[in-house]
């Protein structure tokens, strides 16, 4: 890669080179956690554009990543093509999704739209627990359960016991639709 794209340099976990003016590439490793990863990128080159490569792309991987400030969350077997429009998508200062992911997004921002004019008066704080709620501002970040634990002093089991509580008051069936309409209040 980095012979047919002179301004990128691909980086393995734990390894921190020089990077003015380059454009990073990461690989997560399928086998350490995702999280721990972004935020070791994130760390050492957080005044670099970086691109993330998944071997399974899943959107919750994606959130995180854009979460954490990569540019692009691509698939790691992409073809040329691809990775050069990635590039130059970054390259020019834009970021870079899928259109499996882009599809999954738009959907999600239109039922979370749906659920918005459906109930035109949803007021989340009112129908959430004050715990849920919080719950919900932390989850909208990206975060795992784990980290929304730690964060807010409460036990994993518990996070879970919210979500679902979550899931169940409001009709979704998924994270990033509860990120979406977090982001409307």
């Amino acid at each position: 890669m980095e012979l047919a794209f002179p301004n990128v340099k691909l980086v393995k976990f734990g390894e921190v080179v020089k990077a003015d003016n380059v454009l990073i590439w990461f690989r997560l490793d399928p086998f350490k956690s995702s999280k721990m990863q972004l935020d070791w990128l994130l760390k050492n080159y957080k005044h670099s554009k970086f691109v993330v490569l998944a071997t399974i792309p899943e959107v919750s991987e994606a959130m995180l990543a854009f979460t954490s400030g990569a540019k692009a969350y691509v698939n790691v077997y992409a073809g040329p093509n691809v990775i050069k429009q990635v590039a130059e998508v970054v390259d020019s200062g834009g970021n870079w999704i899928g259109e499996d992911m882009m599809q999954f997004f738009l959907a999600s921002i239109r039922q979370a739209d749906a659920i918005q004019i459906e109930g035109e008066s949803l007021n989340i704080k009112t129908i959430l627990t004050d715990r849920e709620y919080e719950v919900a501002e932390v989850l909208a970040t990206g975060a795992s359960n784990k980290l929304i634990a730690r964060q807010l002093n409460i036990s994993e089991r518990t996070v879970k016991a919210h979500v679902a509580g979550i899931f169940e008051k409001l009709g979704i069936d998924d994270r990033v639709k509860i990120a979406m309409l977090m982001k409307k209040v």
